[in-house]
């Protein structure tokens, strides 16, 4: 279904949209891969208790958690930014239950067992910390910094020509001026809407008689 998706979306399959939004819905264009992601963590979350010692289920808990929320950290997956903080914050709480409830475990060898996990548990802290500030971090800057300054949405039959000369015009007055035009930075239509709506300062329409007939344009004003 992911693999698929973009051609589906250029085929506008409606039918197919609908029969799998449950599955990518709820993330940003261009991370409906995660939906994957999520059924292996569970997965493998949901083997953990097979395994023959307590200090091995904890070390593989925390171990796929703390790669999960690594990934979070870096792709950012959700549609809503809050959406990933809260799913760092809760990653974070279950790691640091998990190895606070290895203290009450009886191991044969207490002290080394406790000695490792304080390990993997500092380590594992350290590591989510890194990835939650580089990530802060790199939301901070994206949104003061954001690749296009204008976004140029038109109908390409009524308007391409307008669009192209207003591009190059643009850039002309300065390299700061940079310009989105579809038939030129869209590599993949999955992110279209993600370029509207978080990498572009001034949306523009050109207004031809067409350009509320077209849905994708339609789709580019209410994102």
């Amino acid at each position: 279904v992911v693999v698929v998706l973009p051609q589906r979306l250029r085929e506008a399959d409606v039918t197919f949209m609908r029969s799998w939004n449950f599955l990518f819905a709820r993330f940003r264009p261009g991370a409906e891969f995660f939906s994957v992601l999520f059924l292996v963590r569970n997965l493998l979350l949901a083997f953990i208790p097979l395994l023959p010692k307590a200090s091995a289920r904890v070390l593989g808990m925390n171990l796929i958690l703390a790669l999960h929320i690594t990934l979070t950290a870096f792709f950012k997956p959700w549609k809503l930014m809050a959406s990933n903080y809260l799913e760092l914050f809760l990653g974070v709480l279950l790691i640091l239950l998990i190895t606070l409830g290895t203290l009450f475990v009886q191991e044969v060898h207490e002290f080394s067992a406790l000695v490792t996990c304080v390990t993997i548990f500092v380590a594992t802290f350290v590591a989510i910390f890194g990835c939650m500030l580089f990530g802060f971090i790199k939301y901070l800057s994206g949104k003061r910094h954001k690749t296009f300054r204008y976004f140029l949405c038109h109908h390409k039959n009524a308007a391409g020509s307008v669009a192209r000369l207003l591009k190059m015009e643009l850039q002309k007055r300065g390299r700061e001026n940079t310009t989105f035009v579809d038939c030129d930075d869209l590599h993949d239509l999955t992110k279209l809407f993600w370029y509207v709506g978080q990498d572009t300062r001034t949306f523009v329409i050109l207004g031809s008689s067409e350009v509320l007939k077209r849905k994708w344009c339609v789709g580019e004003m209410v994102t």
